[in-house]
């Protein structure tokens, strides 16, 4: 990790709440050892992106971590969002944010299984894929960051290793 790396992810950890700061430390400082960089800081409670140019494709960002903003009324909550396409088995709180995106989406399609695109992309991207109890498949595409709206130093191994998959794809497939 760089010093100005370093600099980025302390000023974040600075303006989350106590109860957060090791866990999203934990997952900043590993962002930043893959290789992704937090973007600048231009006020303190705006979300910071790590992303990581690669080879000829672009920017590829991996995760978010977003203050709470203390002027909102609502709780104070860290803000997650993560890119995991390329993982295919994760625990129910991921499950369930990819049906919370899928089904939010404009862009949303059913989908039987059959094909790997999201049923908007012409060239077959991957995307995210929910499974209803009934057997209804639903997918939308990858070209957003998944909002995990709770997760606790219990998913910090999962969410490493979901870091780690999405890495090794982007480099090796793009």
């Amino acid at each position: 990790m760089t010093e100005s790396q370093k600099v980025k992810i302390d000023e974040l950890v600075n303006v989350l709440p106590e109860s957060d700061s090791t866990l999203y430390y934990d997952i900043a400082k590993y962002a930043a050892e893959l290789g992704y960089a937090p973007t600048k800081i231009k006020t303190p409670f705006e979300p910071v992106y790590f992303a990581k140019t690669i080879k000829k494709f672009g920017n590829r960002r991996l995760c978010k971590i977003a203050p709470p903003n203390p002027e909102a009324k609502l709780e104070q909550k860290t803000g997650f969002a993560l890119s995991f396409y390329a993982t295919e088995n994760y625990s129910e709180v991921f499950h369930e944010s990819v049906r919370i995106l899928c089904e939010s989406r404009k862009s949303r399609r059913t989908n039987d299984g059959n094909n790997k695109g999201c049923g908007d992309c012409k060239t077959g991207c991957e995307g995210y894929f929910y499974t209803y109890t009934d057997g209804k498949m639903i997918g939308c595409c990858h070209d957003k960051l998944v909002e995990i709206p709770f997760i606790t130093s219990e998913h910090l191994d999962e969410i490493k290793r979901m870091m780690k998959t999405q890495h090794d794809y982007w480099t090796k497939h793009l």
